[in-house]
């Protein structure tokens, strides 16, 4: 199973995480795109998709460019349950279609 980790942070009210470029590779990235989560066997599945105007039931955030990078919002659904006093990984995972889970980011003193 391949792991990709990014750092989740906090701008301003919510939180953010830069999407790795493996998940962007297939994209025609001068389009726009939305960030799909959805909750499928007890994980949160990601897949990127061109943006539309239709309304749907699952969870969606935009794509947005950010320097270098490629970013999104986390919906606060997702980050609920996750302690804000503790900081956090973002770990993309890919076993047949990309998921994510979080992992307490821990420092260790020198």
């Amino acid at each position: 199973m391949h792991v990709l980790k990014r750092r989740l942070y906090k701008r301003g009210s919510s939180y953010e995480v830069t999407i790795p470029i493996p998940l962007l590779f297939n994209l025609d990235l001068k389009l726009k795109h939305d960030v799909i989560f959805d909750y499928k066997n007890s994980k949160w599945n990601i897949s990127v998709k061109k943006s539309s105007n239709k309304k749907a039931a699952t969870l969606k955030r935009k794509l947005y460019r950010r320097g270098s990078s490629y970013e999104t919002t986390i919906p606060l659904p997702i980050i609920l349950p996750l302690d804000p006093e503790k900081r956090y990984l973002v770990l993309f995972k890919f076993d047949g279609s990309w998921f994510m889970e979080f992992a307490e980011l821990k420092y260790e003193k020198k």
